[in-house]
């Protein structure tokens, strides 16, 4: 008795389900049993149990597998005449087998074959699509084969800001392990602000063609929130001031309202990368900036450019911020608000400032705790000073406050990755050898 007759003995009346058919198949193709598998889909089949993908989600993907073209070329042509259209996890699936095998070029034809021949809206899937892409971007050492697929799906009108976003979070992580990769994930940041504003157009003019004419069709979601937060992390990402002034555009003309979060990241990029003037911009032109940037980079602004304070607006927002501060009820949201102020002048290598903070700090007769050294540590590692990491750990050890090394090792990474002024003298230095 084979593997499918005897798991079809054991169930209930009806037999098994045509999905579990199609499990079973792609079991015994992994278990070497091949033959077994293809004479048990021909009887199968002119029993007439094949009616549905479901027979072939999980089959066609394990004959990729097991290098079995011909076998795959057939049994997809039984798919094609009982007329069955393929599901995006079909795709996906035989795309990821390709990828196992490392066989790039054969993803490429295959994605090409159904491209030509079945409905867009399952081949151009996003999860279809990132799977595709996904196998070119890990076979390659070049971005010329990306960029290709992606010109090919720009040419079609499939290159959403999803798909791009995708890419270059992709070459961001590769780009951290070798420098090789950052100009390409350079041009990818570049990109995103035009694909993701022709997206907005594309929506009003939908919008606008549904109203004159009077329908209540499926519109596509205009870009959301997370879309902007994505934007300006890669913005972040690539340091480059006017990609950052870019995505402000974006969401004005969007009208969307980022999340704190997103303007915090925005503001403070701009502080730690020495901006003053679009910060004074964005605060003046914008009372919703005020209400939602973290307090203490707000403080920090303020007092590293007091010329700012020249105006009423400033001078009244700066005492703002510092009643905001001091009356916080409980010690916790005091102590956390004064912690980032420190962690943000040492990220501008402002030590005298950090150090000011943290003498207002023990006058107000708050208890130092890991949150308040870890800023110190990461700052007098960076810069070298190892009399005063000693310092601060020997503290540490006799405050006896518990901070493990990994802490320690994970928050250095934290504050040299979003130490930006840092991170340009690195690159200056090295351009200058």
């Amino acid at each position: 008795m084979d593997l499918y007759s005897r798991v079809e003995a054991d169930q209930s009346v009806g037999g098994l389900t045509e999905k579990i058919f199609g499990r079973v198949l792609s079991s015994m193709v992994e278990l070497g049993k091949y033959k077994e598998a293809r004479a048990l889909f021909e009887q199968k089949y002119e029993e007439g149990l094949v009616r549905t993908i479901a027979s072939f989600e999980h089959f066609l993907p394990s004959l990729v597998i097991i290098k079995r073209t011909r076998d795959f070329d057939h049994y997809w042509g039984i798919l094609d005449r009982l007329e069955i259209m393929p599901t995006s996890s079909l795709l996906v699936g035989v795309i990821r087998s390709y990828g196992t095998l490392k066989a790039a070029g054969d993803a490429h034809q295959f994605f090409s074959r159904v491209e030509q021949r079945y409905d867009a809206d399952v081949v151009y899937d996003l999860s279809v699509i990132k799977s595709y892409l996904d196998i070119l971007i890990k076979s390659t050492t070049q971005f010329a084969p990306v960029k290709s697929a992606l010109s090919d799906l720009e040419m079609r009108g499939k290159l959403t800001f999803d798909v791009m976003m995708h890419v270059t979070k992709r070459f961001q992580n590769m780009s951290r392990e070798s420098e090789r990769f950052t100009s390409s994930m350079h041009d990818m940041v570049w990109r995103l602000p035009n694909i993701l504003h022709a997206e907005i157009e594309q929506h009003k003019a939908l919008k606008e063609q549904q109203r004159s004419e009077q329908k209540e069709d499926y519109l596509p979601l205009l870009p959301l929130v997370r879309h902007f937060e994505s934007l300006v992390e890669m913005s972040i990402e690539a340091n480059n001031t006017k990609l950052i002034q870019n995505a402000i555009q974006l969401i004005k003309k969007a009208k969307i309202r980022p999340t704190s979060r997103s303007y915090s990241k925005l503001f403070r990029f701009l502080l730690v990368r020495n901006d003053p003037e679009t910060i004074k911009t964005i605060i003046k032109n914008s009372q919703e900036w005020k209400e939602r940037i973290n307090i203490a980079d707000l403080i920090v602004f303020y007092e590293s450019y007091p010329n700012m304070l020249t105006g009423p607006i400033f001078e009244k927002d700066y005492s703002r911020c510092m009643d905001l501060l001091w009356s916080a009820s409980g010690d916790e949201p005091k102590e956390l608000r004064i912690n980032q102020i420190i962690e943000v002048f040492l990220l501008m290598d402002n030590l005298a400032k950090a150090l000011e903070w943290a003498d207002r700090f023990d006058k107000e007769g708050s208890k130092r705790t890991a949150a308040f050294y870890l800023p110190f540590l990461s700052y007098y590692t960076q810069v070298g000073n190892i009399e005063k990491y000693q310092e601060n750990l020997q503290a540490i050890v006799n405050e006896k406050i518990r901070l493990s090394s990994e802490s320690i090792q994970k928050y250095n990474s934290y504050f040299k990755h979003n130490n930006f002024a840092y991170l340009l003298d690195t690159k200056n230095n090295k351009s200058n050898k």
